[in-house]
């Protein structure tokens, strides 16, 4: 199961603690939503990365009178405008989260307050949460596609196109994801836009120019590419998804050794892939295991190697 199919679980039943509230439990489930949207990475990055995070003189200056008639751009700009601006409230001394039905809402009834509340503030945010992860839950599906259609299917043929030039044996590679991301609907997965930190594997999210932060790396013991290249292959995608102002990237391995990586001290929670906190964002790893040469009985059985969170983050710049 996909962690972002629990975050959207989630988000759904801690709107709803909020909706169903009385006046007087307001306060309690709402201190409840925004502590868990706060104190969960994936949600926080999304809303504290955006390029659409107010400056706190955007607060001191406005009038609630007139928030009714606030206008935005997109569903992303009202969403990180509204969770900022409840933020902005909440941090002040004394203030009681009631006292924000009053700020903002116009219904007469108390318990009507509650439910306009939630569908002024808490509704946007939720929202547009929910498209994100929608969004990266997609790209981890395709993924995940790709990796079982590689290693079930055509792990030979995948073999033969690494192998069979040793110059352009990786890009071909690339080219294979690029083109199977294509046909399933992602348009123009062959850019690789430069960024500040140089030349990315990127593609393009479908319909937008939204870029989607992918790094793909190879391990081959024979051509010495090992940790190196997958701690080489982090520290890009963390770089990337800094340049770009994402909060999500994902670096993709295809590995040619008889070795299963295993990260550890990553999040335990029986969900696919191991994912890495790090910097506010979250960075996805997936490991497509081609190794090809003798049968496991043979070859002594295919090894495991750990690599630790210290260990994989060692190579990204402050």
């Amino acid at each position: 199961m996909y962690y972002n199919h629990n975050l959207r679980v989630n988000l759904k039943e801690w709107r709803n603690r909020v909706v169903k509230s009385s006046h007087d439990q307001f306060n309690n489930s709402h201190k409840y939503f925004f502590d868990k949207v706060i104190n969960t990475p994936a949600l926080l990055s999304i809303l504290s990365e955006s390029t659409y995070v107010p400056s706190e003189t955007v607060f001191v200056q406005l009038d609630t009178d007139q928030f009714s008639c606030l206008t935005f751009d997109s569903e992303e700009e009202e969403a990180v405008y509204k969770f900022h601006l409840i933020g902005y409230f909440l941090s002040k001394p004394r203030t009681n989260p009631q006292g924000l039905l009053w700020e903002f809402c116009t219904a007469s009834n108390n318990n009507d307050k509650v439910t306009e509340y939630v569908e002024l503030i808490i509704d946007p945010i939720v929202n547009y949460l929910n498209d994100v992860l929608d969004e990266s839950s997609s790209v981890l599906f395709l993924l995940e596609k790709y990796k079982l259609r590689s290693e079930w299917f055509f792990k030979a043929k995948l073999n033969v196109l690494y192998t069979s030039n040793s110059k352009t044996g990786e890009s071909k590679l690339e080219d294979n994801l690029r083109l199977f991301l294509f046909d399933q609907g992602i348009e123009f997965p062959f850019s690789t836009p430069l960024s500040a930190s140089g030349r990315a594997d990127v593609v393009s999210m479908l319909h937008t120019e939204d870029p989607l932060v992918l790094e793909i790396k190879i391990t081959d013991e024979s051509k010495g590419y090992g940790l190196n290249r997958i701690k080489g292959g982090f520290a890009q995608t963390v770089k990337y998804a800094d340049d770009y102002h994402k909060n999500i990237g994902y670096l993709v391995v295809f590995n040619f050794d008889a070795i299963k990586f295993e990260l550890t001290g990553t999040e335990k929670d029986n969900t696919w892939p191991q994912r890495v906190n790090f910097r506010d964002k979250i960075f996805y790893i997936i490991f497509i295991n081609l190794h090809g040469g003798e049968s496991a009985s043979k070859a002594g059985g295919i090894k495991k190697k750990t690599i630790t969170i210290t260990e994989l983050i060692s190579e990204v710049k402050d």
